[in-house]
């Protein structure tokens, strides 16, 4: 307060600082209090940046739950495909039972066997295979078949998986024909072992 005083009293002769102490006082106190108010900039600016933040940290976690769950597609695709290979899936009872088994018990609960279209296709030479579309026209699953082959055959295994997308945004950039869906495809080729059938 005293040093407050003297600063006053050492600046009194000047006539600027008076006038300009003058109009500051002459501001009305409501557009001064509306000037040096900061309490509501938070509010405003966490309400214009909160919905790009939930936007991207929504999308960064389907697109991460989405690659993680075609990985684990991929990974089990290869193990059912290693049981044709090697006829366990040929010689069990139900064989298109036994390769569902094995397809949906792993994949960390992510794989659906409710959820999957199965396309299992036998050629005789590798030159031959062909692939034929999973769907059609209207966007129903048609033209799968489960046919495994014997030894020495070749053998085409498609998996196809329906994701459904839930980020609002990404549904239209990610979805498939602009839907709000992503088909995640897996498959193997590989010939069959010559195992003995009984």
């Amino acid at each position: 307060m005293v040093r407050r005083a003297m600063i006053s009293a050492i600046f009194k002769g000047f006539p600027g600082l008076q006038v300009r102490q003058a109009r500051r006082s002459r501001r009305p106190g409501l557009l001064r209090r509306f000037a040096c108010a900061r309490g509501g900039l938070t509010a405003i600016e966490t309400a214009l940046i909160m919905p790009l933040f939930a936007l991207l940290t929504f999308g960064l976690i389907e697109v991460g739950m989405l690659y993680f769950t075609a990985a684990a597609l991929e990974g089990q695709v290869a193990e059912a495909s290693r049981a044709v290979r090697t006829g366990n899936v040929q010689q069990a009872a139900n064989p298109e039972a036994a390769f569902r088994d094995t397809l949906c018990n792993g994949g960390f609960g992510l794989v659906s066997c409710d959820d999957v279209i199965i396309d299992v296709r036998t050629f005789s030479r590798f030159s031959e295979v062909n692939y034929p579309s999973y769907y059609d026209e209207d966007g129903n699953a048609s033209g799968d078949q489960f046919l495994p082959g014997g030894p020495e055959e070749v053998v085409l295994v498609r998996v196809v998986l329906r994701w459904e997308l839930f980020t609002p945004l990404l549904s239209e950039l990610l979805g498939d024909g602009g839907g709000n869906s992503k088909l995640l495809t897996a498959s193997a080729i590989f010939r069959n072992e010559p195992y003995l059938t009984s």
